[in-house]
This record gives structure tokens, sequence and C-alpha cells, in this order.
């Protein structure tokens, strides 16, 4: 089994790989991960293993027709189900589709492969619904789906579906690939990239090609400056710069616990480890380190929050809340 282009997450591959060899790949998988750690790319190379015609053990064989139209995303027998850009979950109609779909024969491939990215997007109705088709699947369907946490679906779903969890690979591995894969651009920039999203390559390419996470940065550090601000309007002016993207608010509260805990550090008189040093410095002049041990917990939950799909409006007011508690 050889799959380019997916690095790390060694012990998840050996056991993807092993399950192929002995022909025990589950019809049902869930694979979690942060965005950005290659949850949708491996999808797609299981996709193309599935549909692969080659008659070897090593697939995809990157040569037959099938392996042809996978590569470039037209084989009608994988599916691709996205949540709509106007739309805050994945319709159940387009859950409904898959579930009379699948009974379908395949056009080319011996499967058919359905491929749900962000599938804690799907309400627990639709959830139920795709469960109808888990519970007793046709011998030609697979599904993939794929989530920031499987304990964000419903425990029926994750019961019958086999989870493999993807982590961001060591810094590294992560720079290697992206020298390999990025040529245009410096290793230096390639390393400071990877350092500030801790080996994830998904979102370092992003950081790479635009201002997303000096964008983080920024907000991060703007929210740090608010929290120690005596009024309370400037913390919830900060937080709502939040509402608009979930993924935005979920590394933004990754750089707030970063800068908290470089204030923890420089209280101690150890230079900052942070490149927010103002912020740094002006919260370790004004908080003790009980404090900022309390908003570091805070920031903690807040990921958890994030994860459950929390509106976002609720979650501003929330964190605001809890914050301005851990500082009493």
């Amino acid at each position: 089994m050889k799959f380019k282009d997916f690095v790390g997450n060694d012990k998840v591959m050996s056991e993807i790989k092993s399950l192929m060899q002995q022909n025990r790949f589950p019809h049902s998988i869930i694979i979690e991960g942060e965005d950005g750690v290659g949850k949708t790319t491996l999808a797609m190379l299981i996709a193309k293993w599935a549909v692969c015609s080659s008659e070897n053990d090593d697939k995809p064989c990157e040569v037959c027709n099938n392996c042809y139209k996978a590569e470039n995303n037209i084989h009608p027998d994988i599916i691709t189900i996205t949540k709509p850009k106007d739309k805050a979950l994945i319709p159940v109609d387009m859950i409904r589709v898959i579930r009379s779909d699948a009974y379908v024969l395949p056009n080319d491939a011996e499967k058919k492969v359905y491929i749900i990215d962000d599938s804690d997007k799907m309400d627990a109705y639709s959830q139920n619904t795709i469960l109808k088709i888990l519970e007793e699947p046709p011998k030609t369907a697979m599904f993939i789906m794929t989530c920031v946490s499987a304990y964000s679906m419903l425990e029926t779903v994750r019961s019958r579906s086999s989870i493999f969890s993807l982590l961001p690979v060591d810094e590294n591995t992560a720079v290697d690939f992206l020298s390999e894969h990025c040529p245009s651009y410096s290793r230096d920039n390639i390393i400071s990239a990877v350092k500030s999203t801790n080996g994830n390559i998904g979102k370092s390419i992003l950081a790479l090609d635009d201002s997303y996470f000096s964008n983080v940065n920024e907000t991060a550090e703007m929210i740090a400056l608010a929290i120690g601000d005596i009024y309370e309007f400037s913390l919830l002016a900060s937080l709502y710069t939040l509402v608009s993207d979930k993924n935005f608010a979920y590394d933004v509260m990754k750089a707030l616990i970063k800068i908290i805990r470089d204030s923890i550090v420089f209280s101690d008189k150890i230079k900052s480890l942070s490149m927010s040093s103002k912020s740094v410095e002006y919260l370790a002049g004004r908080l003790s380190k009980r404090k900022l041990l309390k908003l570091i917990e805070v920031l903690y939950n807040s990921q958890k929050a994030l994860d459950s799909n929390i509106n976002l409006n609720l979650f501003v007011t929330w964190l605001c809340i809890k914050i301005r508690e851990s500082l009493q």
C-alpha cells in the first residue's frame, strides 16, 4: 500500500495499511483531528485505494483509469459531501441522497466511496439518517467522515465506525515536506510558518500563502490587552472579532494561551518566549500568577466549547463572562 504526499502519523498509517492488506478495511470510518492535519487528504487517498482497479497489492497503483479519475477529482464513484457556504449545517436532504444512492451499484469501480467532510456539521437528525445505512450497509459502499473530534458525533455513529486520530507532525518532518512541495518559499520562511502552527502542515501552507496567522496573532494580542482593561466593553468588543469563523476563533485561543503562559514566565523575571512581548509584559504587570493560571483554564475550556459547535455569538458572551470571573 502506498500513499504519496502524506507524511507523519506513522502508527495510524500502519494500522490503515494493515487493514487494507488483510482485506478487513471497515465500511465506515471517522478521521478526526484539528483543521490542517490532513484529514481530507487521507480520506481522498483511501478513496483512491478503494476504487483502484489494479490486481496487485500495491494500491493505489496511480496508473489505472480509476486512479487517474480519482487523482483529478472526476471519479463518479467518489462522492464528497461538504457543508454549503450559506448553511450553518449539512442539510439532511444531502444525507438522504447518500442513503438512497448507496444502494445503486457503482459506475466504474467495485465500490462507491462517500466522503462527508466536517461531519460534525450534521445535526442529530442528519446523523440518525446516515446511521440507518451504517447499520446495514451495502457491500459496495464505503463511508469516510472527517471532523475535529469524533465525540461531536452521536455515540451510535461512533460505535459503527472505526476512528483514526491524526496529529500534527514533528516540526522537522513538516519543514522537510514543505521544502520539497513549496520550493518557492525560503527555508527560513517555512521554518517560521511551521513553528507558528506547531507542525500543522495545512495551516503552515496557509501561513505561507497569506497573512492569516499574522491576523491570528494580532487578534490574540488585542484580546490580551483588553483583558487587562478595566472596562468590560473593551474585552467584549475585541472578542466579537471571533464571531465570523470558528476555526479562526480556535487558532486565536491557542495563540492567547501562549501569551498567558509567557506572562507567567515573564512574571518570574525570565525572558518572555512569546513574540507578543507587549501584551506579555502588560499582563504580567497587571495580573497575579493565580489569575493567569485561571485564565489558561478558561481558555482551554473555550477550545472545548468550540469543539462542541457552540454558537459563536453565545461563545463570545460566555467567554467574556468567564474571563471576567477568573479575574475576580
